[in-house]
């Protein structure tokens, strides 16, 4: 089970108190350790003081319990054993949406998360992505085309370890060739053997 905290807004006018997940919880003592600096606009904002207080506080814990260590992305990768990248795109997006509270993703993220999770990052990610998306385990998000997020199709293929079944029914397709013999986006002539292998 993971530890749970609970945090506390209190000033003038003002009381919230919400719970979050053991990540959440820290990124937020880090980020107030640090100063509580905002980024607006490229430029660091730092708040003016307040009669606000802030509170962060474990919620209670059944008994023999101990708070669970924080997951990497390598170790969560090693529960699931992505093998190909559109794979590892899936486990991505359930590794931000479980422990980091985020539910879309960009490019720039993937990249990041190849990085910590010390894998090699594709030659062509912005041909995965759009496999990954061919085959419905991500989808663009509503309000910026530059972002994703995971699929229910997409989760399940993690939750299954991704099947044999699965990895079958998605391959990578080719793009169609026009009558010249051409591929109709020179970028996309990899073969399936090239993007299995990444």
């Amino acid at each position: 089970m993971e530890q749970k905290y609970t945090v506390e807004l209190v000033g003038p006018g003002l009381s919230l108190k919400k719970e979050l997940p053991e990540p959440v919880a820290h990124e937020l003592l880090v980020w107030l350790l640090k100063g509580g600096r905002l980024q607006a606009q490229g430029a660091a904002i730092t708040p003016q003081p307040t009669q606000a207080e802030v509170k962060v506080s474990a919620a209670p814990q059944p008994a023999g319990h101990t708070a669970s260590a924080v997951v990497s992305v390598r170790e969560f990768m090693e529960q699931y054993s992505p093998a190909r990248v559109p794979d590892k795109i899936a486990c991505f997006g359930l590794y931000l949406r479980e422990h980091r509270n985020q539910r879309e993703f960009a490019k720039e993220d993937l990249v990041g998360l190849f990085q910590d999770a010390a894998d090699p990052l594709p030659k062509n990610l912005t041909r995965d992505i759009r496999w990954t998306q061919q085959i419905a385990w991500v989808a663009p998000s509503a309000t910026n085309p530059e972002m994703y997020y995971l699929t229910k199709k997409g989760e399940d293929a993690v939750r299954a370890k991704f099947a044999k079944e699965l990895v079958q029914k998605t391959r990578f397709s080719a793009p169609a060739r026009r009558r010249n013999g051409a591929p109709d986006d020179k970028s996309d002539t990899a073969t399936e053997s090239s993007p299995d292998a990444t």
